[in-house]
């Protein structure tokens, strides 16, 4: 196994508020490797957008470390550094400045990483623009007259401007109309291929990490639940909340319902709210709780290779209810 570009030890991030401390992320440790989509999966508050800001240096961690190719990666990074990492957002009409060109967003990172000489920007950001699929004549207009998918185009030429080896990418295509999504997955696709990119994928769409990504990380409240390869981990998932997760996908035949992880009940989400000091953290929302699960928190427990499980029911710790497809 190649060695991993991306380092995470037990890394963590807590809030003090006025009620108490909210856990944002808690104890994460994850190797990312080269050439390879991670894709970071969750429902809203799981910590994806955490982790996402943490890696790009947006804010310190409370404890735990990062490292990149070696290097420990703090929130004043050198120059060199943090153009090895580039970020993708959700929607790129809050990150393209309205009153700015499309050349000019472009010109932006080559400015502030000093990649080449200002002459030659223009003819970088055309190059970039047929990168992804669209023509420079796009270079003097706005975002305001580019479609949603034109604009997230721009925004991932930007991103590559610098010539990064991960990019981390946040929900980068639930804004787009699904035919859109299949185009912009495309080319990601392509272009991590031809540029022998990384990517981090965070996202709450299932059927789109299906379709891009080597492994898969579930987190839940600030916790990885599950992580492994993608074909395995939709076929046999083993922690409960990945279950439910899968078992949620909407499907168009009877035959691919018939293949999905069944779910033995309806979600409850009255109970999600309750306390869980020092037991698993789904314990709450989770039909095969037992005594075990609300006492100590599961440890992540290796169930093959390169699948992983934070759950009571793998480590042995209670019985596996979970009925196989």
């Amino acid at each position: 196994m190649p060695e991993a570009l991306l380092e995470i030890r037990g890394l963590s991030k807590h809030y003090v508020t006025r009620t108490g401390v909210v856990k944002a992320l808690d104890g994460v440790t994850l190797d990312v490797f080269p050439g390879e989509t991670l894709a970071v999966v969750g429902e809203s508050g799981s910590g994806k957008t955490t982790l996402a800001n943490l890696v790009l240096g947006a804010e310190g961690p409370t404890s735990g470390s990062l490292r990149f190719q070696g290097q420990e990666l703090g929130t004043n990074r050198a120059l060199g550094l943090r153009r090895q990492i580039q970020y993708v957002q959700q929607n790129p009409m809050t990150t393209l400045n309205p009153r700015r060109t499309i050349f000019q967003s472009i010109q932006v990172p080559l400015q502030t990483h000093r990649v080449g000489l200002t002459n030659d920007h223009r003819k970088r950001a055309a190059e970039l623009l047929q990168v992804v699929g669209m023509s420079p004549e796009y270079l003097d207009r706005f975002p305001s007259a580019l479609s949603g998918g034109q604009r997230q185009r721009v925004a991932i030429a930007r991103a590559l401007a610098v010539e990064p080896k991960l990019l981390v990418l946040d929900e980068p295509t639930s804004a787009l109309d699904v035919s859109v999504q299949a185009k912009v997955l495309a080319l990601l696709i392509e272009l991590q291929a031809r540029f022998r990119l990384t990517y981090v994928f965070i996202t709450h769409d299932l059927s789109v990490v299906r379709n891009i990504a080597d492994r898969v990380m579930v987190m839940y409240r600030g916790k990885v639940a599950e992580i492994g390869p993608t074909a395995e981990l939709f076929r046999d998932p083993e922690h409960p909340y990945t279950r439910m997760l899968i078992s949620s996908i909407p499907v168009v035949s009877e035959e691919e319902e018939a293949l999905k992880p069944q779910w033995p009940w309806e979600r409850n989400l009255a109970l999600d709210s309750a306390a869980v000091s020092q037991g698993c953290p789904f314990a709450p929302r989770c039909p095969f709780a037992e005594q075990a699960c609300w006492a100590q928190l599961p440890p992540l427990t290796m169930v093959r290779e390169d699948h992983y499980s934070a759950c009571h029911m793998v480590s042995g710790e209670i019985p596996n209810k979970l009925v196989k497809t």
